[in-house]
């Protein structure tokens, strides 16, 4: 493996220390004397690592094709994207080896580390996310639970057109301590289809590519927490529901949920690496419960167009209203 520079960064509280350059993240200082970094990102000359190990979890696309299997193997976890890349990490999620396949496009590895490895990352340390993008209020922080393409980037850009931070784009960090249920911010910056960019914008900002396979664009957004670095309180939770037309609400409409199904939603959209971790899912459901139990969660039905995404964005602010 030939000598690279290495670079340092804060991604989802954690310092990572990374032979791949980031531009999607801040620059941090180095840990200092005899510290180590809680990630270490290296490169292998290696095209793909070998394909063994007992398979804990597969995700296809659309047709069946498998986009991303993780195996355990002797010396931790794979993270294999067929057509793109393979991670590598140590079974305690410390130190993680990219071996890329020749022609797939730096931006791509940014985003499969990022927005895909990261996560499971998370939850292989004892950490525990959730599929949602976040936004800090006055009062704390704001989540949108959801699949991909529920409009979660969409509506928490239309928050940060008004001012209001991004805490994440799509993966939340929890925390809970002994006074309250908290998030932690993971990293500045939406993933946009250029409609969205185009209806919430108008002239295009300046964006990044998100990866070689997608027309979603990246912009920039506040730093994550600027106007209260650190954990913030998580306020409530709104699990969208878009509509498809001719069963869309004319408006916009919130539902309350019962401390029962706001955990199967909570669990429903968590980050979880291997189904038969036992401690690991003990874990998870125990800080899920608490979530359910102590912060609003509710259902957030959204007509199927960009037209309703200021009449949501209001309607939460008013949920969110003291009394």
């Amino acid at each position: 493996m030939s000598a690279r520079a290495h670079h340092d960064y804060t991604v989802c509280g954690l310092r990572l220390r990374s032979a791949l350059s980031f531009p999607e993240l801040t620059a941090a200082p180095g840990p200092g004397g005899e510290s180590a970094p809680d990630i270490e990102l290296e490169v292998s000359d290696a095209r793909l690592f070998e394909d063994s190990g007992n398979t804990l979890m597969t995700k296809t696309q659309e047709d069946g094709t498998p986009w991303l299997t993780c195996t355990r193997t002797r010396e931790g976890y794979r993270f294999r994207f067929p057509a793109f890349a393979d991670f590598l990490a140590d079974r305690e999620g410390l130190r993680i080896t990219l071996a890329a396949r020749p022609d797939t496009a730096p931006e791509t590895l940014r985003h499969l580390f990022l927005d895909q490895v990261v996560p499971l990352l998370l939850n292989l340390r004892g950490r525990d996310a959730l599929h949602a993008s976040a936004i800090q209020t006055a009062s704390g922080a704001c989540a949108f639970l959801g699949r991909s393409g529920r409009g979660k980037s969409t509506l928490a850009a239309a928050f940060h057109l008004l001012g209001y931070p991004v805490l994440c784009d799509d993966c939340l960090l929890l925390k809970g301590d002994a006074g309250h249920v908290a998030v932690e911010p993971a990293y500045p910056g939406l993933r946009l289809w250029d409609d969205s960019l185009e209806f919430l914008f108008g002239s295009a900002p300046a964006t990044q590519p998100v990866s070689h396979y997608t027309s979603k664009r990246r912009i920039s957004t506040l730093p994550a927490g600027a106007a209260g670095a650190g954990l913030q309180p998580l306020r409530a939770v709104y699990s969208l529901q878009q509509c498809a037309d001719g069963a869309a609400p004319e408006v916009p409409a919130i539902e309350p949920l019962t401390a029962r199904e706001a955990f199967v939603e909570l669990f429903e959209y968590s980050f979880r690496l291997d189904a038969a971790d036992r401690a690991m899912i003990e874990r998870q459901m125990g800080l899920l419960e608490r979530v359910a139990r102590e912060v609003p969660v509710k259902r957030l039905r959204i007509p199927g167009h960009y037209q309703a995404l200021a009449a949501a964005r209001d309607l939460v602010l008013r949920d969110l209203a003291p009394g």
